[in-house]
């Protein structure tokens, strides 16, 4: 609950929160097989040795005048960094995908009309070096290799855009 309390705190356009989300913790196994059956197959593969997972949804109007709020996968997506960021702070690991059936996860976890599937979370506590590299699945080549980011001078311009 600390990690959902983490995203509750995030900003939103005119406060409008519209983040939802359902979890599982793995030893709900109805709950947790549900979920991990909405993820595509790589994601199963790797994900399902998490402790749980989180679908997360984003209201797409604004409660107080029912408006479209263009901004309600930008906050949601905000509101998630407040959760992934919290489970580091707890020593633990969280994951975000999009590689999961998200009219599937909305039909069958009963989610009302107005609401899109954003992501899904795998949250857990990091495996050891020892059991990355004995892993057989395709996950262990991503996890060993070096991480790699675009330089600032890429994604950082000053005054206008600038081309590369």
């Amino acid at each position: 609950m600390s990690l959902f309390e983490a995203a509750r705190w995030a900003a939103s356009s005119y406060n409008g929160q519209p983040w939802r989300f359902i979890y599982a913790l793995r030893d709900d196994q109805k709950n947790w097989q549900k979920l991990l059956s909405f993820l595509n197959e790589f994601n199963q593969g790797w994900a399902g040795s998490a402790g749980a997972l989180i679908i997360t949804f984003a209201k797409e109007k604004f409660d107080y005048n029912n408006k479209a709020n263009y901004h309600h996968l930008y906050d949601t997506g905000s509101a998630c960094g407040y959760l992934v960021l919290e489970a580091v702070n707890q020593g633990l690991v969280a994951h975000q995908m999009a590689g999961f059936d998200m009219e599937r996860a909305k039909s069958e976890l009963k989610v009302p009309e107005g609401y899109k599937a954003a992501s899904a979370i795998a949250v857990g506590y990091p495996a050891g070096l020892k059991q990355v590299e004995s892993s057989e699945s395709d996950f262990k080549t991503g996890e060993l290799k070096d991480r790699d980011r675009l330089s600032l001078d890429q994604i950082v311009f000053k005054g206008q855009w600038q081309d590369q």
